[in-house]
């Protein structure tokens, strides 16, 4: 990536003092000057810190490429402290960039998301170009249908199984979508009369969906998305990706986005593309909810529209996790396969086996130096998932499995692959996972690829939430109903409580001039 202060384009960039100062051009019209405080200082910094190899601590006795068979009774806590965090300390490096674009693009809407869109992914659009087209979307078939004729039924296939799960989703839920109601009273209560609550579910309005670019066509993720919104009844579908370096987004994301339900497409990544769609811009529609991952950037972003309440977001979706807990039954191809399979996305992802086997420990690790052997290359010029594994990848050896299930609720990880005899028994202790695959023929891949659903918590947010479902595109407002013959009991009842919070003369008042 370029540095912040190269010529990109016409665009000139002038640094004076600690503020940058970054003009806009006839090609890109109605961007203007836009001061950066700091910007050369945090920019230039985070940029080349971000963008470079991923820095994970080796641990002692690793190899040149960071990855050792470890015992995990015998790793300091230092060290389990580091596997545990993963890449979330890079978060605190960007969040400076972050909230500078997020504040722009907020107060000048599509100048802004122009500018960020060619400062960033080197892509010059007018404004005309941001929104994607019917036309754009027919032209994508089209090309799709004569360069890969096998894609869209395979796409028509996975929505299939992606819909029918979350149709079954929705079917467990006793009332769908209607709304529902039931008396509840106290058994104190001297009467018969008794409240009425109840729930209405109705779908969220508008939606943005946030599907990364880079080196990987994740045109799954549309599919992802998408489909358990429309299952959910959502009506507006806003689907952000960002364009290539011709200025137009894959056209294998449009047809996956379009043939799932998406309504409309902009083209825009990074922070800018989610704070467009949580504070909206003339050309892009605020939204109410973003969901799907992304990178450092993309999370850090999303994490800050909700925290300023603009906008609900699903879920910390950052980079790919893998926890593989696996016995000496396992086959050690598959488990390094699925470690590299994960490594592959981002620099930053996070891949890590704990075995009750050295056996398998060593022939886990042996594959993955194999793999990296046949490349012989070193430096910024390795794979991605070689430096995801350099930096944030481990092989551990428990003493029991009950231990290698303690670490994997300490983690909590995006994906929990269980390779052991009996993984339905172990099941029952995993409390912390976003997915859970069960068996040697259970890959994460097919999660990616088919369903149930490839958008999951990371960073250890399984502790507290799951993976994208047709619940997280609802809302439940509460209803309640107080017949007249109840409220002489309320008064007492309420009476009591609000004279105890300090709250009596106006709250406890409101029921006692309904119980007279």
């Amino acid at each position: 990536m370029a540095r912040i202060t190269d010529t990109i384009h016409a665009k000139q960039v002038l640094s004076k003092g600690h503020s940058l100062l970054v003009r806009g051009s006839n090609r890109c019209p109605g961007t203007e000057v836009l001061r950066l405080r700091h910007g050369r200082d945090i920019l230039d910094r985070v940029m080349e810190r971000i963008m470079s190899p991923s820095r994970g601590k080796k641990p002692k006795g690793s190899s040149a490429d960071g990855l050792a068979v470890e015992m995990l009774s015998a790793i300091s806590s230092r060290r389990m402290a580091a596997i545990i965090a993963r890449s979330s300390a890079r978060f605190q490096e960007v969040e400076p960039v972050v909230r500078r674009v997020i504040d722009e693009v907020r107060s000048k809407g599509d100048s802004a998301l122009l500018l960020y869109t060619r400062l960033f992914d080197k892509v010059s659009l007018s404004k005309r170009r941001i929104l994607v087209t019917p036309r754009d979307i027919s032209a994508a078939r089209r090309l799709v249908s004569r360069r890969e004729p096998a894609l869209i039924p395979a796409i028509r296939q996975s929505l299939e199984c992606i819909r029918g799960y979350h149709i079954a989703e929705l079917s467990q839920l006793k009332s769908g979508l209607k709304p529902w109601q039931r008396t509840v009273s106290s058994r104190r209560w001297k009467t018969s009369a008794k409240l009425k609550v109840g729930q209405i579910r109705s779908p969220i309005e508008r939606i943005g969906v946030y599907v990364p670019g880079g080196n990987a066509i994740l045109l799954t993720t549309a599919l992802m998305a998408v489909t358990p919104a429309r299952v959910a009844g959502v009506k507006e579908i806003i689907v952000a990706s960002p364009p290539s370096r011709n200025g137009d987004i894959d056209p294998r994301i449009l047809v996956a986005a379009d043939l799932a339900g998406a309504t409309g497409i902009i083209r825009a990544g990074g922070a800018q593309a989610i704070a467009a769609m949580a504070y909206g811009t003339d050309s892009v529609p605020r939204v109410h909810k973003i969901v799907g991952p992304g990178n450092v950037f993309v999370a850090a972003a999303k994490a800050h529209v909700a925290g300023m309440g603009a906008c609900a977001i699903d879920l910390p979706a950052g980079p790919s996790e893998i926890v593989i807990i696996a016995d000496g039954s396992a086959n050690a191809d598959y488990i390094a396969r699925d470690m590299l399979s994960q490594s592959e996305h981002d620099p930053d992802a996070s891949a890590v086996l704990v075995t009750t086997s050295r056996r398998i420990a060593d022939a886990v690790l042996k594959r993955i130096r194999a793999e990296f052997g046949q490349s012989g290359k070193r430096g910024a010029q390795r794979s991605t998932a070689e430096r995801a594994l350099a930096g944030y990848g481990a092989i551990l050896v428990a003493d029991t499995i009950k231990e290698a299930v303690q670490f994997a609720n300490d983690f909590a990880p995006e994906h929990l692959e269980i390779m052991t005899k009996n993984p339905k028994q172990i099941l029952r202790s995993v409390r912390n996972a976003g997915g859970i695959f069960l068996g040697n023929y259970s890959p994460v891949a097919v999660g990616d690829y088919v369903c149930p659903n490839h958008i999951l918590p990371t960073g250890g947010a399984a502790r507290f939430t799951s993976g994208l479902s047709v619940d997280t595109f609802l809302k439940k407002p509460s209803t309640l109903e107080v017949p007249k013959a109840l409220m002489p009991t309320l008064n007492k009842l309420i009476s009591v409580l609000s004279k105890a919070e300090g709250l009596y003369e106006q709250h406890g008042k409101s029921v006692e001039v309904r119980a007279r």
